[in-house]
């Protein structure tokens, strides 16, 4: 049974501008009314705020503040009892520990008695909007049943497929997607090069890995996504991941040194 809804974007990008800033803004603007975010918390402060008492170029200022390297600096949108919460986080890294740089935007929701099939198709137009316009490498739309789910090999590989995954040009690249057909999935393609798949099954029947997700990943490449038997915190496995441009999102040495 499903008891939460997740909705994830992951990107090379620097988000923490005022561009991404405005890009956010949009996205929290579009929910629903039920939905609609009433305060923030700033990250790593935790400072909580009410959105009423804060303008947008209060909010924007936000934004650019400066990353701390290797700290996470975001922002959260929510709403009270659980109706909605909305976080951006923006980091640089120095890829000490070999896992891949990136940021990301995520939401959720925990009321799944008003969450309806309306309020599906609207969480999922954002979502769509916001891996367009933040260039998101991959992304995820997926319900669960334990809020203590963590995914595996993130920073690594690809976690999982989800009940709807993104996928940027450079993943659908290296999968040579459209040489493929993947059973009981459902792949749109989009106008910038990117592709969401669909699985063409109930989102309760894909919380935990099943026989469908493991055909998909097989027929994509297993390489490239997580292996179950590997060792979570020490992967051994061998993984492969596209060429990505991480000049964003890596620590400029010279930069903190002058600073």
């Amino acid at each position: 049974m499903i008891k939460r809804w997740n909705f994830e974007l992951y990107t090379m990008k620097y988000l923490g501008t005022r561009e991404y800033g405005e890009i956010v803004l949009n996205a929290v603007s579009r929910f629903p009314r039920k939905f609609k975010p009433t305060k923030i918390e700033i990250i790593p402060s935790f400072t909580r705020k009410l959105i009423s008492d804060c303008s947008s170029d209060d909010i924007l200022t936000l934004f650019e503040a400066e990353a701390i390297p290797s700290h996470s600096i975001g922002i959260t949108f929510y709403k009270v009892q659980d109706k909605l919460e909305f976080t951006a986080n923006w980091d640089k890294w120095d890829m000490s520990d070999g896992k891949l740089p990136y940021n990301g935007i995520g939401f959720c929701t925990n009321d799944i008695q008003s969450f309806d099939k309306k309020s599906f198709q609207a969480f999922y137009e954002i979502w769509l909007l916001l891996c367009e316009q933040c260039h998101a490498e991959w992304g995820y739309i997926y319900g669960i049943e334990s809020y203590n789910v963590r995914p595996r090999g993130q920073g690594y590989c690809l976690p999982r497929l989800h009940y709807i995954t993104y996928f940027g040009e450079k993943y659908c690249t290296a999968f040579k997607l459209k040489d493929k057909t993947i059973p009981n999935v459902e792949i749109e393609y989009l106008d910038n090069g990117a592709a969401t798949l669909t699985f063409q099954a109930d989102p309760a029947q894909l919380i935990e890995p099943n026989d469908l997700e493991k055909q998909a990943i097989n027929i994509l490449g297993s390489e490239y996504f997580w292996n179950e038997k590997d060792n979570r915190r020490s992967p051994k496995f061998k993984y492969r991941l596209p060429d990505f441009d991480l000049s964003e999102v890596l620590i400029d040495f010279i930069e903190y040194e002058e600073s």
